[in-house]
């Protein structure tokens, strides 16, 4: 199966990008992970980006008084609060100020500031194509306009919806628009997809068994599909996926996408529909073979 994800760099940063290839050839990377699939609005997104923020001073520091006044002295406009759980970890939340209105610039100028001489900062955003789906204000926009002032931070805008992501950064009506290298990701090895997916189950105290994961890498065409499935597969068994959850788990998608696949399939044309019919028909089908196209009444347009 294709799955890769696709990767976008911005390109006016060359000297950023060879300050990070110095600093990991010394092993000195801070990261920020952002997945933005788990994020439903701008607002959870700015909370999220917020906490990431949070555990790399928390890290650096190494206590939590040092940690909480240091992010006193970077946000003006969110308020945070730690819980510490029964092994001594902290976790963070944070509250708005809903009558400021500079939240974003408050946030997006603290990932500068983690910025250190000696270590390259590094800010990933994956499934980035997902702020397109947040309601409201242009998310773009504003993230266009906050990162290109940060010189000496790297950027990476991951995602594996390629098509989407690719009109976010080539099209000319994008705040993007030409402001990355793209660069496509080979192919995630079956054996990495197996021990991750089943490491990822283990780690919320569940199982996957050996032919259930089979079963998803050989159904599944790409990446995205792939954490489709698993997600549903965790949210419905109880304790341990195996095929049978694996088959309720499809179903549920199905449902759950058919409103959607209706709408895509009746603004096709009739030739673009045929061609849809005879795939589902024979997914391996050579569709420009002469036999192929007479078989299924595709014509010239095929």
């Amino acid at each position: 199966g294709d799955h890769r994800d696709l990767h976008s760099f911005p390109t006016r940063r060359s000297s950023d990008l060879q300050s990070v290839e110095d600093a990991k050839k010394r092993g000195k990377i801070c990261l920020l992970y952002i997945d933005v699939s788990e994020c439903k609005s701008f607002e959870d997104l700015l909370k999220r980006i917020s906490r990431e923020i949070s555990i790399i001073i928390y890290r650096r520091t190494g206590s939590i008084e040092k940690c909480l006044k240091r992010l006193g002295s970077i946000f003006k406009s969110v308020r945070p609060k730690v819980e510490i759980d029964h092994e001594g970890k902290p976790s963070f939340t944070f509250y708005f100020d809903k009558q400021e209105e500079n939240i974003s610039d408050d946030i997006f100028t603290a990932i500068s500031r983690l910025n250190r001489k000696e270590e390259a900062l590094i800010v990933v955003f994956d499934e980035f194509q997902k702020i397109i789906d947040f309601k409201g204000e242009d998310v773009a926009s504003i993230f266009r306009a906050k990162i290109q002032r940060h010189r000496e931070v790297c950027y990476i805008f991951s995602g594996s919806q390629k098509r989407i992501l690719i009109d976010m950064f080539e099209k000319e009506k994008s705040p993007f628009y030409k402001s990355c290298f793209i660069l496509g990701i080979s192919n995630i090895e079956r054996g990495k997809w197996f021990a991750f997916i089943e490491n990822k189950f283990k780690q919320s105290g569940k199982e996957i068994t050996a032919r259930a994961l089979n079963m998803i890498l050989d159904f599944c065409l790409t990446a995205n599909s792939i954490q489709k499935l698993c997600h549903m597969c965790w949210t419905l068994c109880d304790n341990r996926t195996n095929y049978q959850v694996i088959e309720q788990a499809i179903e549920e998608i199905k449902n759950y996408e058919q409103g959607k696949h209706e709408v895509i399939y009746t603004g096709l044309t009739g030739c673009q529909q045929r061609v849809l019919l005879s795939l589902a028909a024979e997914p391996q089908a050579e569709i420009y073979s002469a036999s192929h196209i007479k078989k299924y009444d595709l014509g010239n347009q095929a």
